[in-house]
């Protein structure tokens, strides 16, 4: 059987051990080959041995690190732990033979077997008492600081290829070795190094300045940050919002506050000319009047491409009057030039338009489309020949004849329609025409149509 490292005493300090602590099947495992007069709780305790490493590590069942887990001398659980969870006693009660459990466990056991576990005495949750002398050895046992430990990689690794839901400490093991995911925990040479009493964990858990914790304005993507180390963690943090120091606009990233100070109006900056100091929004409007800026002359647009200081240019301008004169002409004379050759190419443009539209009006004018309509055509029908009115185009008039029973012996029994050109003095002009004729006949709201 594993050999258990001594119990310190409170005021001693811990040894520097290298432990490692066996998970509570572990326990049983072992303790299962050796000899039948061992008592039922003692057989499936958590323990820590010596093992040939430098720090101390914790091998725990799941991702908790349970107060067993945590004892200084890991001896003292053999009379403190509970026979349903193997773990720590917790809100401590007792049967009436005195066998203690932790209340929750016992509660739960009773709802499947109103006997005890350990003497099998009938036991129901009114015979069940607290039991203070055990409450309190329990409450003063030194246990490490949770954050004393850091899982190791190898773990870390483990867990994020096949993750587990975390299970609470206060529910028993059910599953066996192989269906738990085993946890290797080390200690943390930056970790907590307090010892606190049993009953001071949840308070020194909560107020504890090596705990890991959320940075408030990264979460998740700057990862766990102690306590402690957030200060120093806010002042690199890249997703806490700062204030611009020129311009206080505040609310802005750390990754983004460089491009800003580019941009910013307030920032201070210098005048490459005369290198006096403007806010970057001062600098356009200074650079207009700075006596040492580089400016064009003014009579650039005719030609002149000097670049002269501001101070110097006065000079430039008094001695090359006649020069700019001349500059200014030819530039002149270019422009009126260009405005000629403009106007000429838009009157050549409107030109065309106007062609084109009179080729246009000429063409439709050359278009007719007559219609005509013989009401009541069944009454009509009876004369044998019926005339439209007459209608002009190409300067002639023209009008339609329609042969009720045809023109002739071969289309007797059928509409002979033609165009007839109206007798007049036709002034030695030929036409050409090209035209259709199209029959409609409405009867009964029904249109039909014959175009010849």
């Amino acid at each position: 059987s594993p050999s258990l490292s001594p119990s310190p005493s409170p005021s001693s300090p811990p040894p520097s051990p290298s432990l490692t602590s066996l998970p509570p099947s572990s326990a049983t495992s072992s303790s299962s080959s050796s000899s039948s007069s061992s008592s039922p709780s003692s057989s499936t305790l958590s323990v820590r041995k010596h093992v040939s490493r430098k720090k101390l590590t914790i091998e725990s069942q799941g991702i908790d690190l349970t107060p067993d887990l945590l004892l200084v001398s890991s001896s003292e659980i053999e009379e403190v732990s509970c026979s349903i969870c193997f773990q720590l006693l917790n809100d401590v009660v007792q049967c009436p033979n005195g066998h203690m459990f932790c209340r929750n466990c016992i509660e739960k056991h009773l709802e499947v077997k109103e006997n005890c576990p350990e003497c099998r005495c009938v036991l129901s949750a009114q015979l069940l008492s607290r039991c203070l002398f055990a409450q309190k050895h329990v409450d003063s046992l030194l246990l490490y600081c949770p954050y004393r430990f850091v899982m190791t990689q190898e773990s870390i690794d483990s867990l994020a290829s096949a993750p587990l839901s975390p299970t609470p400490s206060s529910t028993p093991p059910s599953s066996s070795l192989s269906e738990l995911e085993t946890v290797y925990w080390e200690e943390d040479e930056e970790g907590c190094q307090d010892h606190i009493r049993r009953y001071q964990l949840e308070d020194h858990q909560r107020d504890c300045i090596f705990r890991p914790t959320l940075c408030p304005y990264g979460k998740e993507k700057c990862g766990k940050v102690r306590v402690k180390d957030l200060s120093a963690h806010y002042t690199r943090c890249n997703y806490r919002p700062v204030t611009c120091p020129s311009c206080d606009s505040p609310g802005i990233l750390p990754a983004l506050l460089q491009q800003h100070l580019l941009e910013c109006s307030k920032v201070m900056t210098n005048c490459e000319f005369c290198g006096l100091n403007f806010q970057r929004g001062e600098l356009q409007l200074h650079l207009k009047t700075c006596e040492k800026s580089t400016v064009c002359c003014p009579f650039s647009s005719s030609g002149c491409d000097i670049r002269l200081p501001r101070l110097e240019m006065e000079e430039h301008i008094q001695s090359q009057v006649m020069k700019h004169m001349l500059m200014m002409q030819n530039s002149y004379q270019r422009v009126i030039e260009d405005m000629r050759k403009e106007i000429q190419t838009s009157l050549e443009a409107k030109d065309k338009v106007i062609q084109e539209l009179e080729e246009q009006v000429a063409s439709l004018s050359n278009v007719a489309h007559v219609e005509w309509k013989i009401e009541k055509f069944a009454t009509e029908r009876k004369t044998p020949y019926l005339q439209s009115r007459t209608f002009s185009f190409f300067d002639m008039n023209w009008f339609l004849g329609l042969f009720t029973n045809g023109d002739n012996e071969k289309s007797k029994g059928f509409l002979s329609l033609f165009l007839f050109l109206e007798p007049g003095p036709v002034l030695n002009k030929s036409v050409s025409v090209e035209y259709t004729l199209t029959l409609e006949n409405e009867e009964n709201y029904k249109r039909k149509k014959k175009t010849f």
